[in-house]
């Protein structure tokens, strides 16, 4: 059971630093006109996305129902049943791109009655009515309160699967009232004006969350690790997901192998790969890969030591509210090879490979058991394990990982090229990345890293359609300018929000890096300093430029 404060609540920050192996949002079809069974594949699917992300994954989800109900949406907790009536879907394909993001909005909601009230109200129904004045009732506790509650649980956990539902709830509202046969007043619930009231006030009030979560991903995206982690931090405390502890963990480690040399990290691990696991870039010649530094001062040692001892405890708590949480069960083998305890990092592969069946895991484990046959001195049982993972990495997107670390093991060479990034100086209407002019009266700021110092300002920009946030701790900093996905402009080499994947690879170059997360398939140029977002659809649905001091 999953308890929504009353406000103020924090969006957990829900993106995987390229271990989080997340689809991308379903494509919008073009065809409005599908057919019913189309159509319900649809609902299902966004349903069942906003399912997933429940904190902790809930034993008994409720099922939906399509049907003609004669309501916007009808949960019944008795039945575990959510009924969404089959015209809904229509209003919603009004939105057009934001179509599933209407979708979501009130699907959420719907959810967060079924899981936050349901105990109040075991023996009851409760109605999203369209004017069914015999199915009101009185609830234990205000509407207000009751309405405000679900709509912040529709919004925090369909934000999490992917869905723009801050953006889209207030005209998915207004639009949902227009057609219905509600009266202004009604026994028991709340009147039209006060329900759109509650709407607002949730939907801005989410809104002053929302950088918390945009600020987290980017430094992540621009490899700020330790940065990243304070935030994970800050949000795990009010919300204990086990995503978010595993994202904590992939932080500190991948902040402790920026730290390690090759002697301590010989190998290329799993979580500093993209969904795609594409090496772009790596560099292994004749067994040993080049790494951007070494350590040779003993507080390295020892904060790479605290690192990996942070990072194990995060990935134990996420395995502990999840045990079949496969990307937190192979990062934790991956951090017991780090800290060269070969018995454990042998063991929660094989435990990765049990709850998680597919054949990449099974490749990634059996590489992961190889590397720690081969560090314990088992160089025959090594190589033979090695080549079971890489025929079961073939049809999988394991096996350039695979491939290196043969490579490493076998003295071997191995480089993947990254081609060149073409990119020049970017600006958002002219404003360039570590401008801070423009953050003059801000929007919010928050004090995220307690005894570390760090803040957070931000500055959102309605009309231009634009964000700025800036990061400061101790003397180092760090900007972001974010367009929206209503930003007309175009970037310095001509690429505008909607243009497909293969214009950005066509102005840009073929992207270093690619981090897929729920929200899209991220496009990441560290030379130009621009990231491209790119929806499920395959088109830029906004991009990111930044700069670091």
């Amino acid at each position: 059971m999953i308890l929504v404060r009353r406000l103020p609540i924090i969006l957990p920050l829900l993106f995987g630093l390229a271990v989080l192996l997340t689809r991308p949002p379903m494509p919008v079809p073009d065809d409005t006109t599908l057919d019913p069974a189309e159509k319900e594949r649809i609902i299902k699917k966004v349903f069942d996305d906003i399912v997933k992300t429940v904190e902790p994954p809930a034993p008994n989800p409720p099922r939906l129902e399509i049907a003609d109900i004669n309501d916007w949406a009808q949960c019944q907790p008795d039945a575990g049943l959510i009924q969404l009536d089959e015209s809904v879907y229509d209003i919603c394909r009004t939105f057009g791109e934001d179509s599933l993001s209407a979708l979501a909005a009130i699907l959420g909601h719907e959810l967060g009655h079924f899981y936050l009230h349901r105990k109040q109200h075991s023996a009851c129904q409760r109605r999203a009515r369209m004017g069914n004045i015999s199915n009101i009732i009185r609830q234990p506790k205000p509407n207000e309160e009751l309405e405000a509650e679900a709509d912040y649980f529709g919004g925090l956990y369909s934000y999490l699967a992917g869905y723009n539902t801050l953006e889209v709830t207030p005209e998915v509202m207004r639009k949902l009232y227009k057609v219905s046969v509600l009266s202004d007043v009604l026994i028991g619930y709340l009147p039209k004006d006060e329900r759109k009231s509650v709407a607002l006030r949730i939907q801005d009030s989410l809104r002053g969350f929302l950088p918390l979560f945009d600020a987290g991903l980017y430094l992540s995206l621009a490899r700020q690790y330790p940065e990243s982690n304070l935030c994970y931090d800050y949000i795990v405390k009010t919300f204990p997901g086990r995503e978010i502890f595993n994202n904590s963990g992939v932080a500190c480690a991948l902040h402790a192998l920026q730290l390690m040399g090759a002697d301590d990290a010989k190998y290329v691990y799993p979580l500093e790969l993209d969904d795609d696991t594409r090496l772009v870039g790596v560099n292994i010649k004749e067994g040993i890969m080049t790494r951007l530094r070494r350590v040779t001062d003993p507080k390295d040692k020892a904060l790479v030591n605290m690192l990996l001892g942070k990072a194990e405890a995060s990935f134990k708590k996420a395995v502990a509210k999840d045990e079949n949480y496969g990307s937190a069960v192979i990062n934790l083998a991956t951090v017991y090879l780090l800290k060269s305890d070969y018995s454990d990092a042998m063991k929660f592969a094989r435990q990765a490979m049990k709850v998680d069946t597919t054949l990449k895991m099974r490749a990634l484990a059996l590489m992961m058991s190889g590397i720690a046959q081969e560090m314990n001195g088992n160089h025959d049982d090594a190589k033979s394990t090695m080549r079971e993972a890489e025929e079961s990495a073939r049809q999988t997107g394991a096996k350039s990982i695979v491939q290196a670390n043969i490579a490493v093991l076998e003295k071997k060479n191995f480089y993947v090229p990254s081609g060149p990034d073409r990119g020049g100086k970017e600006a958002i209407l002219g404003i360039e990345p570590n401008d801070t002019s423009i953050l003059w009266n801000p929007t919010f700021k928050y004090s995220v890293g307690g005894n570390h110092g760090m803040k957070l300002i931000y500055k959102g920009f309605s009309i231009d359609a634009y964000d700025v946030y800036r990061v400061e701790k101790k003397g180092s900093w760090a900007q972001f300018i974010s367009t929206r996905d209503s930003y007309r402009k175009k970037t310095e080499n001509g690429i505008a929000v909607g243009d497909p994947a293969d214009s950005v690879k066509a102005r840009y170059g073929e992207s270093p890096r690619v981090v897929h997360a729920r929200q899209g398939s991220y496009y990441i140029y560290d030379y130009s300093k621009i990231i491209f977002l790119i929806d499920g659809n395959g088109k830029v649905r906004r991009w990111i430029i930044y700069s670091v001091g």
